[in-house]
């Protein structure tokens, strides 16, 4: 699947990568928040950069300032290290017939504060 920005069609790593890059990540710190090697995030800069016809992140920084979608990006690097930095806790109460599972979630927002999600679920014991 790819996205549009500016009439130039970007991957979906693509995208991940200029998210990284407008948040001042290192191509290493991006390789290790994507899970892919700081050679294959560098090749997506290299890409990137062919596409839009620059020759520097900071090239790609002025391209996406340009394009309005500045916000767009940094809502997806949010989302990006919302994957990175859930904590998942799951607990199991018994309570004679019944067992009680409560699954709360917390997300690390940097700057921003979030509530963490909980729910509690009531399922018969077998």
């Amino acid at each position: 699947m790819e996205t549009s920005i500016s009439e130039v069609e970007f991957t979906n790593r693509e995208i991940d990568v200029i998210a990284c890059i407008m948040n001042g990540r290192s191509t290493k710190s991006s390789a290790s928040l994507l899970n892919i090697s700081p050679y294959t995030v560098s090749v997506h800069i290299r890409n990137i950069s062919n596409k839009i016809g620059c020759s520097s992140q900071e090239g790609i920084v002025t391209f996406i300032e340009k394009s309005g979608k500045y916000s767009d990006i940094r809502n997806h690097y949010v989302r990006l290290m919302h994957g990175d930095n859930a904590k998942t806790t799951l607990k199991t109460q018994s309570d004679g017939g019944l067992r009680s599972l409560h699954f709360s979630i917390e997300i690390a927002v940097f700057g921003d504060c979030c509530n963490p999600v909980s729910s509690t679920f009531l399922t018969r014991k077998k």
